[in-house]
């Protein structure tokens, strides 16, 4: 709307007029508002509705600027015309140098195609985007900031352009990263106690219980010809031959020698054979070539593949378990799947440790991890690592 000028003197300086008498109440009844020249005196009479859009619209600008939040609005060539104060504080630019710059100006070098072509192909779409970059602060400081752009109609429904907002993220980043370099220590300081725990299994604990049955089977031999006895030493036998062999299976589970000594594909082939019995069979196949893996990528797939089987085999009822290693020249891809009762996903409120385990060594690794699951279809658990981060890491 057109700022409001005196037809008589030519002076804008219009304001409302503050007499109060019999007329000015019977114009007020009517939602009529009289306005006066502060140059002439002359008076001017709108209606109630105009006046109170014209206040907005003098208060808009100013109430963008009071809003905590980076603020910004285009025309409909998708140049930009608006940037409130909070955006202008960031980069340090008055209202007409930002104006020139537009907003990719400050956008860094790597950032900027991308984001570029994303907003141009939503602004042709008519579409809401979002984007993610680095900008420059006035300090010279790159900040990772969120972009979100909406477009915006006039009331006959004509495209005015867009408008949107932007919000700093880094410190968000920040913490993220910060968390997960935590997560990371955590988990490869409980892999290292689990090798020292299995270890000490294997070779003191085991031994010691293994010196214990010959033991016990020499003295059998020694009194062998006591009948009360005999019994009794084979039952003690047998029990400190299963105790022997619990205790060697518990510190395999600790610590994977297998995926030190022949690598992955090897221990997950042993894993299936460990887990097949009379009740289940569970098969490993692998597809591809797969290259040499960095060894805390192979122990988290190869975790990641016994907690699938630990939750198959106890939860699911499965009789047929697959596990399978896909190697692409991009990725490499772990599935576990099986033919048990399945569950609905989105049922699972709170995971346990193992499955949060499982997605935080995917995370920590750069992968990714999902379950699917249906009832009475089984269910089926994958991990994908990018391979080429994988081979140089190895490298280094």
């Amino acid at each position: 709307m057109k700022p409001m000028v005196c037809l008589k003197c030519g002076c804008s300086d219009i304001r409302r007029s503050k007499r109060r008498g019999a007329i000015e109440w019977i114009l007020k009844r009517f939602f009529i508002v009289p306005w006066r020249c502060v140059r002439c005196d002359r008076r001017f009479l709108f209606h109630f509705r105009h006046t109170k859009l014209r206040e907005s619209e003098q208060h808009f600008p100013s109430l963008l600027d009071e809003v905590p939040v980076m603020l910004w609005m285009s025309g409909t060539d998708a140049r930009c015309v608006f940037f409130n104060k909070p955006w202008l504080d960031f980069t340090g630019l008055s209202q007409k140098e930002q104006l020139e710059q537009d907003w990719v100006a400050r956008v860094h070098p790597d950032d900027r195609e991308r984001c570029v072509d994303q907003y141009l192909a939503a602004f042709k779409s008519r579409e809401k985007f979002t984007l993610e970059y680095w900008l420059m602060r006035k300090d010279g400081a790159f900040r990772w900031l969120l972009h979100n752009g909406s477009p915006r109609y006039g009331a006959d429904g004509a495209f005015l352009g867009y408008i949107g907002n932007r919000v700093d993220l880094t410190d968000r980043k920040d913490a993220e990263e910060k968390l997960r370099t935590a997560s990371a220590k955590l988990i490869n300081a409980q892999e290292t106690e689990r090798y020292h725990i299995g270890q000490r299994l294997h070779d003191d604990l085991a031994q010691r219980i293994t010196a214990v049955s010959i033991g016990l089977t020499g003295l059998s031999q020694k009194y062998d010809g006591n009948a009360n006895l005999a019994p009794d030493f084979d039952d003690l036998h047998r029990q400190a031959s299963a105790i022997c062999k619990d205790v060697v299976q518990f510190s395999y589970r600790l610590r994977p020698a297998t995926v030190e000594c022949l690598g992955l594909p090897a221990a997950l082939r042993d894993l299936c054979r460990h887990a097949t019995n009379h009740e289940r069979i569970v098969v490993f196949a692998q597809n591809g070539n797969l290259p040499r893996l960095p060894q805390h990528v192979s122990v988290s797939l190869h975790r990641i593949a016994q907690e699938a089987l630990r939750n198959a085999l106890t939860h699911s009822g499965a009789t047929s378990i697959q596990v399978q290693l896909t190697a692409s020249p991009t990725t490499v891809r772990l599935s576990v799947k099986d033919n048990g009762c399945g569950f609905v996903t989105g049922s699972i409120t709170k995971h346990g440790f193992g499955l949060s385990g499982m997605s935080e060594r995917m995370r920590n690794s750069g992968g990714r991890f999902s379950i699917t699951s249906k009832p009475g279809r089984g269910t089926s658990v994958t991990a994908t690592l990018p391979l080429m981060q994988s081979v140089e890491a190895v490298s280094r």
